[in-house]
């Protein structure tokens, strides 16, 4: 490869990187001024069809270019490798089409066992954004898979623009009394995101004309090679990358059928169930923030463990003990954080203290999620595809059983457990099958350790804000204000603390220091 062509990777990777950044914490965010603006009832009717709207998204997004990338680098024939997706297309559009017609058909059957028949709408226009995903995928799939990853970034994020705006002003217009209801405001904040993928999927248009890179199928034979392998490989390892990628969502549209009925079944009222669970609710803007920032480090470690994998040795073994070992710590952190700020979060961000033990348990599912990513990619590798797919039904099973019994006696922090036990599961299998056939017997040692500075780290937290408590900021800052400064100067004082202890302490070593490039201010901190 020569430097040219070597800059112009670079710079598409980064660009990559950047846009997928931001696309996770923009879908995060914007929950924030709508929750504001709507109120917990808005917030409600939005988040119980999001994760319909999530699961489209993750396999346009994730879950179906991954793959398809994954494909296109290993074929080197240009005609194999069009006739190869010109067969992939028929596939993904019929596996759509048919998703398309479901909750099409059966949106109000759905609606009706959400409990809520008034949300029927808002899954029927969902449902359209599924037919937006197999040209999507394709295009996102091919590029990423010839290294012209500058147009799937910049489609990422066109998308997520669009959609964003849509549901910002949706939430304006129901302020400004345009809209009738929460629900007529969920239609249209729905509908931004098949703005979003509109937009995305012109702007791809225009790009691979401009660049030459359109795919053809005019003069491609539409001889069938394979179908049923073709099938296999579609469904176990696209399938697998798209369900662990969804999981959480997957969970999450568990609550939109189980919640709001089991707190009904219990004794609550139809309007308070609505804002209780859109109370809940606040804390899955949180998890992902978290989740982005735990995931970020390991996932760019990935590749060069992959090609690890090939040789001879124990590299491969040393530094997937290692990445295991940053999952853990950055995965834990991030969840000790956000409990021990989960109150001034909430109040800041939301203007109320509503669910907020509910919302602390929910957010341990961002140390849970960062090791479970981690084992399955590994397992993936291995190809170890029906292994996933049985812990993911274990995992989903307890969930689904745990549910609605957890929510009746313990309301919404049953919904936490619910979720909690349902990744314990997939975690434990995980590890059984997937980490100690990978590390041997070797058990961590660094777990003691990293448990007392993170008990230090939240302990420095309670004293930040035992301080700020103390301060007579009434008089110059209102309550939502105050809430969010101490929110930041928490995380940023307890973060720092954090990092510095592992530092010093010597929780990571010298080698790992090399593997996670940050020697050169680890050495200065040291210094």
């Amino acid at each position: 490869m020569d430097n040219k062509a070597s800059n112009t990777l670079l710079k598409g990777t980064v660009l990559l990187s950047v846009s997928a950044f931001l696309v996770k914490i923009l879908s995060a965010i914007y929950r924030v001024p709508f929750q504001n603006i709507v109120g917990d009832e808005g917030f409600y009717v939005f988040q119980q069809v999001y994760p319909i709207y999530g699961i489209a998204s993750i396999m346009a997004l994730e879950g179906l270019p991954l793959f398809i990338s994954k494909l296109v680098a290993e074929s080197d024939d240009n005609i194999a490798t069009l006739r190869l997706l010109n067969q992939l297309r028929r596939m993904i559009w019929l596996i759509c089409v048919i998703l398309c017609v479901f909750f099409l058909v059966f949106a109000r059957f759905l609606a009706e066992l959400m409990g809520d028949v008034q949300l029927t709408p808002l899954i029927r226009i969902t449902a359209f954004l599924f037919l937006f995903v197999p040209n999507l995928a394709l295009y996102r799939g091919y590029m990423q898979g010839k290294l012209l990853l500058e147009g799937t970034a910049v489609s990422q994020l066109i998308e997520q623009v669009l959609r964003v705006g849509v549901i910002l002003v949706s939430a304006w217009m129901l302020q400004k009394g345009l809209l009738g209801d929460v629900y007529e405001t969920g239609v249209v904040a729905s509908s931004g995101a098949l703005v979003g993928a509109a937009g995305a999927v012109m702007y791809i248009a225009r790009v691979t004309r401009k660049e030459n890179t359109l795919i053809s199928f005019e003069h491609v034979s539409s001889e069938i090679h394979d179908t049923k392998a073709l099938w296999k490989r579609l469904l176990a390892e696209g399938g697998m990358i798209c369900l662990y990628a969804a999981l959480l969502v997957i969970f999450q549209l568990v609550d939109s059928f189980i919640m709001k009925n089991a707190l009904v079944a219990s004794g609550v009222s139809e309007l308070q169930a609505k804002i209780i669970k859109g109370a809940y609710d606040r804390g899955q803007p949180l998890a992902q923030v978290g989740m982005v920032i735990s995931t970020a480090l390991v996932v760019g470690q990935l590749p060069n463990l992959m090609q690890l994998k090939k040789e001879v040795g124990e590299s491969y073994q040393t530094r997937f003990k290692q990445l295991m070992k940053l999952a853990a710590m950055v995965g834990l952190a991030a969840t000790v954080g956000l409990i021990a700020i989960v109150p001034e979060l909430n109040v800041g961000l939301f203007g109320d203290n509503k669910e907020t033990f509910a919302i602390r348990l929910f957010v341990v599912v961002v140390a849970l999620m960062s090791v479970i990513q981690m084992l399955q990619v590994i397992a993936q590798t291995n190809h170890a595809n029906k292994l996933l797919f049985k812990i993911s039904l274990l995992g989903m099973g307890a969930k689904l059983l745990t549910s609605f019994p957890l929510i009746y006696w313990l309301g919404s922090i049953g919904a936490s457990i619910s979720t909690i036990l349902g990744l314990v599961v997939i975690l434990a299998l995980l590890y059984d099958k997937v980490y100690l056939r990978e590390a041997g017997k070797h058990r961590p040692s660094y777990l003691l350790h990293l448990t007392v500075l993170l008990v230090l780290m939240y302990v420095v937290v309670m004293g930040v804000r035992l301080v700020w408590q103390g301060l007579p900021l009434e008089q110059f800052l209102n309550k939502r204000v105050s809430a969010i400064l101490l929110s930041a100067a928490a995380a940023l004082i307890g973060g720092g603390t954090f990092g510095y202890t592992v530092i010093k302490t010597h929780l990571i070593t010298e080698e790992e220091y090399e593997v996670f490039s940050v020697n050169k201010v680890i050495n200065k901190i040291k210094r």
